[in-house]
């Protein structure tokens, strides 16, 4: 995938609705994509098929408007960076097939993690630091921390009237098991 990222057209910076924005060159994207047919009907097409918006999923203006030159004509298309990853979903060359499978992979690799994440019971209302820590894939926080943030909690707790569970532990006599919503509130920040 690296060497389809070195390849990627480079975004120019152009004003579009109000603000800079990077921005792709039609033509640029066409030549990566490796496409045959003519760039006028391609641009065109796409333009008309999906429903992309001048203004708003891309820019045109003429040569002149732009410090760049344009084999296809004297039209220049710039892409926002949303219709470009959509172009590219929906080309059917082999840079195309790349991308899709890239986006496929990360897209597997992302479900993998959340997977692999301890998931907390959804049937329970309180739960310990640590389940809670495990569960945001916070485990790096040192013991010290967690005795400081379980004294806030108890305070917290005991000053507002919740209840605070408890369970018992191998290391200790018992632990204390915290509502969701303050656990979420303290530490989720």
């Amino acid at each position: 995938m690296k060497q389809l990222i070195t390849a990627y057209p480079t975004p120019t910076t152009i004003e579009l609705n109000g603000s800079n924005q990077q921005l792709i060159n039609a033509y640029d994207l066409y030549k990566f994509l490796g496409l045959t047919t003519r760039f006028g009907r391609w641009i065109a097409d796409l333009i008309e098929r999906y429903d992309f918006k001048d203004n708003l999923d891309y820019a045109t203006g003429l040569i002149s408007d732009y410090a760049e030159t344009n084999p296809a004509g004297s039209k220049v298309y710039y892409l926002t960076e949303q219709m470009t990853k959509e172009v590219c979903l929906v080309s059917n060359t082999v840079i195309g097939q790349q991308y899709r499978r890239y986006l496929i992979n990360l897209e597997r690799d992302y479900i993998s993690k959340l997977q692999s994440r301890p998931q907390l019971p959804s049937h329970k209302s309180h739960y310990t630091i640590r389940d809670f820590i495990a569960y945001k894939g916070m485990s790096n926080m040192p013991k010290f921390d967690t005795r400081k943030l379980a004294f806030k909690l108890t305070k917290i707790c005991k000053d507002n009237g919740i209840e605070i569970k408890h369970k018992d532990s191998k290391s200790y006599d018992t632990i204390n098991m915290y509502p969701f919503e303050v656990l979420v509130a303290h530490l989720a920040k």
